[in-house]
């Protein structure tokens, strides 16, 4: 639930990349909620699985088309109409435990090469479930850490969400790159999704975040449509979820990230994002795209 804004983590990404670069960092490997550690310039290109995008779970009597937005990528998507019938549980449960493995492509760019290079993500990323955490009947809260280079495992993005009767949110961010580290906690949920998760559902918070360096985070975003995407062979349905984060302060960032969730596994299917940051004068731009390949964990 990849905001970097990203589940890599839901809302951070290439500004944390630039303020560890700025802080110091002899050798700044690029991030973003996504990291980016390969070192190479070759542009990528996605080829993510056809979709068909409906308007479903909007609970009036009858589906409206609806196109997502805010992806990127290539990957077809054709409209269709259809009624509302979510077919969910009347509560959501917390993801199964275990890894996640994801095909991706993406890059990051940079106009200052010397302290930011410019690089290419490896070709499959990880995000790792913790078990989840009761809070009481229907209650939990559970811990993702989403890796774009597993074999770079002291750069990460952990997600803290909550689950519970009313939906997931999002409760903070921790995002680890080339030896520094950001925490940003939102001031109240970030309601991600209600339940059933609704289209047309919309969400915004704000987080304080401090570390090597202190920004404020502003993120809002809406459930755009629902969507169907192919999944080791199965078509599995999701909530595509746009959303927009904003950072100010001593890092001046822009990200737009769309994440599929398929709530029956409350896992993403799919991250897709943009996202171009300033800090100290230097400027990065970060794409990211990212593939489920399957909903059973390691």
């Amino acid at each position: 639930m990849s905001m970097s804004v990203r589940r890599a983590g839901w809302v951070l990404g290439a500004a944390v990349l630039l303020a560890a670069g700025g802080c110091g960092s002899s050798s700044p490997e690029a991030s973003s909620a996504h990291h980016h550690n390969a070192s190479s310039t070759t542009s990528t290109t996605s080829s993510l699985s056809t979709t068909t995008t409906t308007s479903a779970r909007t609970g009036s009597g009858s589906g409206s088309s609806s196109a997502s937005s805010g992806s990127t990528g290539s990957h077809a998507a054709t409209t269709t109409s259809a009624p509302p019938s979510s077919g969910l549980p009347s509560a959501p449960s917390p993801a199964t435990a275990g890894t996640y493995t994801y095909s991706q492509s993406g890059q990051s760019t940079s106009s200052d090469p010397v302290l930011v290079p410019n690089e290419t993500d490896p070709s499959q990323g990880t995000i790792v479930v913790d078990p989840a955490t009761s809070q009481g009947a229907g209650r939990w809260t559970q811990e993702w850490h989403s890796y774009i280079d597993p074999g770079q495992t002291q750069d990460y993005t952990d997600s803290t969400f909550s689950i519970s009767p009313n939906g997931i949110a999002l409760l903070s961010e921790v995002i680890s790159e080339d030896g520094q580290t950001f925490t940003c906690p939102f001031s109240t949920p970030l309601q991600i999704a209600n339940w059933p998760p609704t289209v047309g559902h919309q969400f915004s918070g704000t987080a304080s975040c401090t570390g090597s360096a202190s920004f404020t985070l502003q993120a809002s975003g809406k459930i755009a449509a629902t969507q169907a995407v192919s999944v080791s062979g199965q078509s599995v349905s999701c909530d595509v979820i746009d959303t927009t984060a904003t950072t100010s302060g001593s890092l001046s960032s822009t990200t737009t990230e769309t994440d599929c969730l398929d709530p029956t596994a409350a896992i993403d299917v799919q991250e897709n994002s943009n996202e171009s940051a300033t800090y100290d004068g230097v400027t990065i731009d970060s794409t990211l795209m990212r593939q489920l390949l399957s909903t059973k964990p390691s």
